[in-house]
């Protein structure tokens, strides 16, 4: 009765019970790194502020009819520009490791690797429950977050029954802000059509290096407030929690672009 009402009314039955299935797992590194020896790559004072935890972005791709574009020949060509884009943000390609005499984190520049992972969804892109994200992401869609230690970036690329793909791309935070994980993915996508790289990163930490004794500009006393660790876990937040999610068709990305979101979807109070 479901599948005939289904195809009667052309509308999938959304589902976030699928199964995922890991069918191979691998690292890829930088193909010429920058720096013949491993290096320890220290992180600003506003990183460690923002603290450690998981970035994660989430991109779904419908199949096409391209007949020698198959889902390995994809996942081939990911890595290899994946290789060369790391050359070029080679941090992301180490590990996180402790300073022992200081207790914080830093960025061991070893060329460990990002980690890839390709799997198969037993579901259909169209049946995919996209207002339960964490639902399909944990576990399904995201890479382990146990192993951000080892591999701080991670790469899950999923196929699907209908033949469509997803690719989901984790970030431990402390490697960089939206900003960098933005130059980042437009970079390797750059390098994947075999374009010129339009950003080329700075990996110079000198200018963030702390002065001592420390000064600072009598402005930063307008721009940031003293407060305690007290007052932080005490900040009141709002009772009310909204989630929207935007559906923005290809075609008006231009006009939305000088107006902030814009677009259609659900709004949940």
């Amino acid at each position: 009765m479901c599948d005939e009402k289904m195809e009667d009314n052309n509308e999938p039955t959304l589902t976030s019970n699928f199964i995922v299935n890991i069918t191979n797992k691998s690292v890829v590194k930088a193909s010429t790194p920058p720096l013949p020896d491993p290096h320890i790559l220290a992180v600003s004072n506003l990183d460690l502020l923002s603290g450690r935890f998981p970035v994660t972005y989430l991109y779904f791709y419908l199949p096409v009819n391209i007949g020698h574009v198959t889902f390995e020949s994809a996942v081939t060509s990911l890595k290899a520009s994946l290789s060369e884009t790391l050359t070029h943000f080679y941090p992301f390609a180490g590990r996180i490791v402790h300073n022992d005499n200081t207790g914080e984190p830093e960025i061991f520049c070893d060329n460990s690797g990002a980690l890839v992972l390709e799997a198969s969804a037993d579901v259909r892109l169209r049946e995919v429950d996209l207002c339960n994200l964490g639902s399909i992401l944990q576990g399904k869609l995201v890479a382990s977050l146990a192993q951000l230690d080892s591999h701080p970036m991670q790469v899950q690329v999923t196929k699907y029954a209908c033949g469509g793909l997803s690719l989901t791309f984790t970030f431990d935070h402390l490697l960089g802000d939206a900003s960098a994980f933005g130059k980042f993915l437009t970079s390797w996508s750059e390098v994947a059509r075999c374009k010129t790289m339009s950003c080329v990163p700075d990996h110079n930490r000198q200018r963030l290096k702390a002065r001592c004794p420390p000064t600072y500009h009598r402005s930063l006393d307008r721009t940031f407030v003293k407060c305690t660790l007290l007052e932080i876990d005490n900040i009141p937040t709002s009772t009310a929690l909204v989630k929207r999610l935007y559906h923005i068709d290809a075609s008006s990305r231009g006009s939305a672009s000088g107006a902030g979101v814009v677009g259609r979807g659900d709004e949940e109070d």
